[in-house]
């Protein structure tokens, strides 16, 4: 899992999976319904695997 803080919120990335959550992993791991924040399943074309994605980033953390 990877969570990624952008101006317009976290995320976090989950690559085994290929899933992507509109939540910091906090939330996720304290919610009984993390499927509630799952924004879909990634693609090729999804906006986070643009380089201009990872331009907005302010902090990355990896658990």
């Amino acid at each position: 899992m990877v969570e990624v803080e952008t101006q317009d919120g976290n995320y976090v990335f989950d690559p085994t999976y290929g899933n992507y959550y509109a939540a910091d992993i906090e939330t996720l791991c304290e919610s009984e319904n993390a499927e509630s924040f799952k924004v879909r399943e990634a693609a090729e074309d999804v906006y986070y695997q643009m380089d201009r994605f990872f331009e907005q980033v302010q902090v990355i953390t990896v658990y």
